[in-house]
């Protein structure tokens, strides 16, 4: 039962950090563009004297940067988190099919992520920079496939760790009906049993 409720909590909180690093990702490149139309006037001042397009291609430079380094974190997180939930759906008590398979795939989702990915989509975009054009191009293509990639995984492992959020919930509803039917049964059991001895003291 408690391993069965760490499960929960082990998947709840590997879905709600999910939602909240695509959220951050999301919003990188977005407040590069709204903190340069809210600059204050001194550092407005800096950025006509720089070069807005300098300033703008260093900005979002460093706001790719965060959303790489926000990414590998946390890959290695989910593969810690998939990993946990994978040992304490063999450990509970009643273990369930459906829970270790999607367990199981959720940490072959990650895992393929953390390791293949993400290792080559950042080392396509740290390439792209210094290769001609032609070599650009192409590898254009691959980061725009390798990303796409990343996104179908995204999208499984959600769509998987709400089967296996379905299946707790089914799960400690089943549990709640076996105490209660368990409970009556004994009760029942026992209503027989006291005539028998009653009878049994007279």
């Amino acid at each position: 039962m408690h391993n069965r409720r760490l499960g929960a909590l082990l998947i709840g909180m590997w879905l709600m950090g999910s939602v909240l690093a695509w959220f951050v990702k999301s919003q990188t490149l977005i407040n590069v563009d709204r903190f340069l139309a809210n600059a204050p006037p001194q550092i407005e001042k800096s950025i006509t004297a720089l070069g807005r397009d300098s300033v703008v291609a260093v900005l979002r430079a460093q706001a790719l940067q965060a959303s790489r380094h926000l990414q590998e974190t946390w890959d290695v997180v989910q593969v810690c988190l998939g990993g946990a939930l994978f040992l304490t759906s063999l450990l509970t008590s009643n273990r369930s099919r459906v829970i270790i398979a999607c367990s199981a795939a959720m940490l072959a989702m990650v895992a393929g992520i953390a390791f293949y990915l993400t290792p080559n989509i950042d080392a396509l975009l740290r390439t792209m920079g210094i290769a001609p054009a032609g070599e650009t191009f192409i590898q254009a293509e691959d980061l725009a496939s390798l990303q796409v990639w990343r996104r179908v995984l995204e999208v499984l492992k959600m769509a998987t760790g709400t089967v296996v959020v379905a299946r707790l919930l089914f799960a400690k509803h089943e549990l709640e009906s076996a105490v209660v039917s368990s409970r009556s049964r004994r009760g029942r059991a026992e209503s027989d049993i006291s005539p028998l001895r009653a009878k049994a003291r007279q």
